[in-house]
């Protein structure tokens, strides 16, 4: 049972894109350009040139990039039919300009009408917004759109479900609305963010409108049940002496007149807080959940979300407090001078002070600009400063398909198959928009090596040309697969099924060769992007993401699967030297096992003492938790475990930051590597983690709950306060079990009915004291489990419900949705009609993707599949697509 902190869905938008700022990027060649206005959406990015033109380049499912096609792209494309551009900003999945003359043009994603040309269909180039004129500004959200006109009134259309729009109502608008009680304010800025829309003012202040759920609105709302969780026109935020702000995704930064930095929003505060440690500021830019700052000096600073190395210090930790963003590992050095910034959801953009352009973070769909030889993203700047030619290869000097990464200016060569290194300095072919680095190391193309073992500081060394993109090398192929050079260098015809049913080959084909029979279970359990089975003979297998080892294989036992490696892989792999294993758990990063004989050995992300060796190493080989015995249960969160022992007390150990370990009088730092006790728990029958939540069920069947607490998730009857040791949740007595979902939690009484307390997709309504499900016929509840915002109920007939979040197809009715939010349980049809999934003994929630386990101890999966987590290849490998995701369940097979 495991809560996330944050993903509860798919779509975050980043904003401000830095209009008019005029810093120059380096131009190579004749034909080079020079980058006047940077703006980065979620996985993608858009740039202007001098030109007046626009380029984009990463993700482009619904045709956010304009250039007429859906094809994602790892290089630079130039938007379709659109010239004299001033500004430019990239939402959810839809992209906005705004010419010299006052026009506002769009593309991309238009269901909720946010093209605000009067239609909901995608366009993949430009249209222009009718009847809307003399605009100044322009911002676009997670699917909302807004514009500031001459005349000082602000417009807005698109996506209301939360009153964004700010006219008084909830009603999507596919043509521009005017927002409300904005008259007689002089607005300076404006900024769109997920589910809100701000308004900055002359004399500094900030109005805002929209969701608080997260106290996105600065005025000390949030999760308030009385009146709903939005306002639908304007208010004013707690704040004045505002000089210029950014809006992330869920969170606002303020620049003040003194050059100080407030923010608030999600996992920060409901009213402005101070930035601690960071003075002398000039410029700042929010993204999905992290933050940047430039300091007068020119030095780049970053914090907040960390995941994918977007904060650029060289790791994937989060930062609670500005770190300064390095240039290089060794010899150490900073980002300086830096010029301009923009932040997406999970990468960095940034021009510096010589006109360079420069990306960090998230790659996986080519948000960066580049392909990367170190895999799925960097957690330092690269450059992305060069035009390249499209030459004689695929994609300009060399080929990104045949011998890897694009030349420079021109480029030569460069077949789909085997692929010849393209000629930087000479290339002959017609000159295209491609950035790349003409760094000599990115000219020569990649070197055809072997796979290596993690690098800590490049965890996802990956699909890219580690797998596919070796210059001349042939695919394996799996039993019927293509050998040949093909198209990516690993045989462009999909291999066939195998032995062992349709998922044996992967479902993509070939790759992974012959697949055995299907792999049977007890108990299975999910993190972020990795499953974890226990059998019946004591062993414990694992696939999916191996990013910090939590597969438990080492190098040469690791089963891969289809342009897979050793970070990720959907076939699964026997933990090595485990045996004798009654119970699992899985947290984010790191896994957990309990032996028959009493003791706790776990393995993977050990940044904070998760592990409980004594250590704060990562290992991709179970180790054995220190002074830790007859243990009778376990249970893990993002960074932290608990362990319940045979006396009645519980034990935790790991991170500290939220309380999570239940005792603060014996805790120096940020937390423990080694087990500590939980303050005044004893005859304690059970035990459940959230991401920063713990929970025990003692022997009267009351819940105790500590840690983190801002959104109502301890059920105490309050919010916003963590609880440092261990207080009583109310209401709720006779308690069987406990399943905490990201910002909620679930109790499934002895008398098969179903609590919840919290905030989240999951429950029917925010609300801090515990209360009854309203779950229709749905009585004899056997189990119930939480993932990040969707939960599973198996029935006493082994039949299988889900609700909340399906955005990944973590609800198995094939297609992604949701429902609710939690106002009703609905049947899987796919569980039990389409697959005829009956005979259901357990069930586990990942973050966004479930398991079941049939009587016959058979492992169906279903949801989020990028990482192989399904047991199935990934259809696009090392991408964050939709395209992976798994919308019914299928089998998991053995290896």
């Amino acid at each position: 049972m495991k809560k996330y902190s944050f993903r509860a869905f798919a779509l975050i938008l980043i904003i401000f894109s830095f209009a008019g700022a005029g810093f120059p990027s380096r131009a190579f060649g004749a034909d080079a350009f020079t980058a006047m206005n940077i703006s980065a959406g979620n996985s993608f990015t858009l740039i202007i040139t001098d030109g007046g033109k626009v380029l984009a380049w990463g993700r482009n499912s619904e045709g956010q990039l304009g250039d007429g096609t859906k094809k994602t792209s790892f290089s630079s494309v130039e938007v379709k039919n659109l010239a004299d551009v001033s500004s430019i900003s990239a939402g959810g999945k839809f992209s906005m300009a705004l010419k010299k003359n006052g026009t506002v043009w769009v593309w991309g994603d238009n269901t909720y009408g946010q093209l605000g040309d009067g239609t909901t269909e995608m366009k993949n180039s430009p249209v222009q917004v009718p009847g809307l004129s003399d605009v100044i500004a322009i911002d676009a959200g997670g699917a909302h759109a807004l514009a500031l006109k001459k005349d000082g009134t602000l417009w807005a259309w698109g996506q209301n479900s939360y009153a964004q729009l700010g006219n008084g109502t909830t009603e999507h608008s596919s043509s521009p609305v005017q927002m409300l009680g904005l008259a007689n304010i002089k607005i300076k800025a404006i900024g769109a963010g997920e589910y809100n829309s701000y308004a900055l003012t002359e004399s500094g202040d900030v109005w805002a409108v929209g969701r608080y759920n997260d106290g996105e609105l600065g005025n000390g709302a949030m999760r308030q049940d009385v009146g709903g969780f939005y306002e639908s026109v304007p208010v004013q935020a707690n704040i004045s002496g505002v000089k210029d702000f950014s809006v992330g995704g869920q969170h606002v930064l303020a620049l003040m007149n003194d050059l100080t930095v407030f923010q608030w929003g999600r996992n920060i505060s409901p009213d402005p807080v101070k930035v601690t440690n960071l003075s002398k500021v000039k410029a700042i830019a929010a993204g999905g959940l992290h933050s940047l700052a430039i300091k007068q000096d020119g030095t780049l600073w970053a914090w907040g979300d960390n995941q994918s190395g977007q904060l650029g210090n060289g790791g994937y930790v989060k930062q609670d407090e500005p770190v300064q963003v390095k240039q290089s590992k060794s010899p150490e050095t900073f980002f300086s001078k830096a010029a301009a910034i923009a932040g997406g959801w999970q990468h960095t953009i940034a021009i510096a002070g010589s006109g360079a352009l420069w990306a960090w973070g998230d790659n996986h769909e080519g948000e960066l600009g580049t392909k990367l030889e170190s895999g799925y993203n960097s957690t330092y700047p690269v450059s992305i400063g060069s035009k390249a030619g499209t030459g004689g290869g695929t994609t300009g000097g060399g080929g990104t398909t045949g011998g890897g990464t694009s030349g420079g200016t021109g480029g030569s060569g460069g077949t789909s198959g085997g692929g010849t290194k393209g000629d930087c300095a000479k290339g002959s072919g017609k000159t295209g928009n491609i950035f790349q680095d003409v760094a000599t190391s990115i000219c020569e193309g990649p070197k055809d090596k072997t796979v290596t073992p993690r690098d800590k500081e490049k965890p996802w060394s990956g699909v890219g040309e580690d797998i596919y993109e070796k210059e001349g090398k042939k695919g394996g192929g799996g039993t019927g697969g293509s050998t040949g050079g093909g198209s990516t260098g690993g045989g462009s015809t999909s291999g066939g099924s195998g032995t062992g049913g349709t998922t044996s080959g992967g479902s993509t084909g070939g790759g992974s060769g012959t697949r055995g029979p299907a792999i049977s279970a007890i108990k299975v359990a999910a993190g972020l992007g990795h499953t974890v089975a226990l059998k019946k003979d004591g062993s414990v297998w694992a696939w999916g993401s191996n990013r910090y080892g939590m597969l438990g294989v080492g190098k040469d036992d690791l089963k891969l699967g289809k342009y897979q490696n050793y970070n990720f892989t959907s076939v699964p792999s026997k933990v090595i030297n485990l045996t004798d294993v009654e119970d699992i758990a899985a947290g984010r990063y790191h896994t957990i096992a309990l032996r028959k004989d009493g003791t706790v050995w776990t393995w993977g992300y050990n940044t904070f003492g998760q592990l409980g060796d004594g250590t704060n190493n990562d290992g991709n080989k179970p180790v054995k938790v220190k002074n830790l015995t007859q243990v009778k249960a376990i249970a893990a969160g993002d960074y932290f475990s608990l362990a319940l022992k045979k006396d009645g007390t519980v034990w935790a150990w790991g991170i500290n930051k939220e309380s999570q370990l239940g005792t603060d009088a014996k805790i120096t730092g940020d937390g423990s590597n080694v087990p500590v006790q939980v303050e005044n728990i004893s005859n304690a029958k059970a035990i459940a983690a959230g991401a920063a939540t713990g929970f025990a069920i003692l022997g009267d069947g009351s819940v105790w709950g500590w840690g983190y607490n801002r959104s109502g998730e301890i059920g105490n009857g309050e919010k916003l306060k963590n609880a440092q040791a261990p207080v009583q949740v109310k209401n709720v007595s006779n308690v069987g079990s406990i399943a905490v979902g990201e910002s909620s939690s679930l109790a499934l009484m002895k008398d098969g009915t179903v609590w919840g307390w919290g905030c989240s997709s999951v429950v029917t309504k925010c609300q801090f004291d515990p209360y009854q499900l309203d779950l229709s016929d749905l009585s004899n509840v056997a189990a119930v489990d939480a993932g990040g915002a969707h939960a599973l109920i198996l029935k006493d007939n082994g039949t299988v419900y889900a609700w909340g979040s399906g955005v990944s197809g973590q609800l198995g009715d094939g297609k992604h949705g949701w429902i609710g939010p939690g106002r009703t349980a609905h049947e899987s049809e796919v569980l039990e009609k389409t697959q005829g999934l009956a005979n259901i003994k357990a069930i586990a929630c990942g973050l966004q993707h479930s398991l079941a386990i049939k009587q016959d101890g058979t492992i169906w999966a279903w949801g989020d599949n990028n990482s192989g987590q399904c047991g199935v290849d990934p259809v696009k490998p090392g991408l964050s697509t939709n395209d992976n995701d798994e919308l019914k369940p299928v089998k998991v097979y053995g290896p």
